[in-house]
């Protein structure tokens, strides 16, 4: 059986091979990979019988279920899978599990190592492309945020009211602006279980790039600066281009955004709401 491992921490490899040599005696372990790209490399040349993956590939959570659902079902190599990941209770391990994708805990255990790879085994082509499928539409829904410390946090997408960049000021400009000095831009997220995140300008500061990530999901820009949640929004004020939010806060469109704010509210309202209100109203109005 030929055994790719894959996982950013050396440490992390070396157990896991330790264990799957100690539990298969014809594991041959022919590669081995820190990183997404470099797995992806060894995967297509080596051609392995099992791979056993980290969910998360470093320390800002890269998500490695995109790489390795596109992989397997499009490169043609027909490997079974088993994830691994420290972070047993975090929302990726829950999706895994929920699927019935196998995942083992760090350190990995001999006996579970067993029971998954048997598992692995028992579940056809169809079958696992059909739970990767799965997996990772159920992914597409949550978005990773790094504080500006380094901690990684997997939040679903609806849960963030909006997304704001803090824009670098100068010692000199906010002297005469009389504004506070930000030595580097920010991104600043909401999230309605009243959470706020500040995201540091070394992962990725352009809210365009945003703008395009979330357009499917009823993000849109009402400002140069600031992404909000349609799904969040209670209702427009017109007289200001005010966006009242369902916690009570307020946001001031800028007013080269307002129109294209007011219709995509309009329309996202019309599109989720029930046709028996609809009905209603049009009743209402005929009278």
């Amino acid at each position: 059986m030929k055994v790719i491992i894959v996982d950013d921490l050396i440490p992390a490899i070396e157990q896991i091979s330790r264990v799957v040599k100690a539990t298969f005696s014809d594991a041959d372990i022919v590669g081995t990979a820190t990183t997404i790209h470099e797995a992806k490399d060894v995967i297509v040349s080596q051609k392995p019988d099992l791979v056993l993956l980290d969910i998360q590939m470093d320390k800002l959570g890269t998500n490695s279920l995109p790489f390795i659902a596109d992989l397997s079902l499009e490169s043609g190599v027909d490997f079974k899978l088993v994830f691994v990941s420290a972070y047993w209770n975090e929302n990726p391990a829950k999706k895994i599990r929920d699927v019935g994708i196998d995942l083992l805990a760090k350190p990995v255990d001999s006996k579970k190592l067993k029971a998954a790879v048997d598992n692995a085994f028992s579940v056809d082509r169809t079958a696992r492309a059909a739970m990767m499928k799965m997996l990772c539409d159920n992914d597409a829904k949550d978005f990773n945020i790094c504080d500006i410390e380094g901690r990684n946090t997997r939040v679903s997408k609806s849960d963030i009211i909006k997304i704001k960049t803090i824009p670098k000021v100068s010692q000199a400009d906010a002297e005469k602006k009389n504004i506070p000095e930000n030595k580097t831009a920010k991104l600043y997220f909401e999230l309605t279980d009243g959470r706020q995140f500040v995201q540091g300008a070394k992962i990725e500061v352009s809210i365009t790039s945003y703008a395009e990530q979330f357009s499917e999901d009823g993000f849109v820009a009402a400002g140069a600066h600031v992404l909000i949640n349609l799904a969040h929004v209670s209702h427009l004020t017109s007289l200001d281009m005010g966006v009242v939010l369902k916690n009570g806060r307020k946001e001031i469109c800028s007013r080269r955004h307002w129109k294209t704010f007011e219709k995509a509210y309009k329309n996202y309202k019309r599109a989720n709401t029930p046709n028996w209100i609809v009905k209603l109203w049009n009743i209402i109005r005929k009278k």
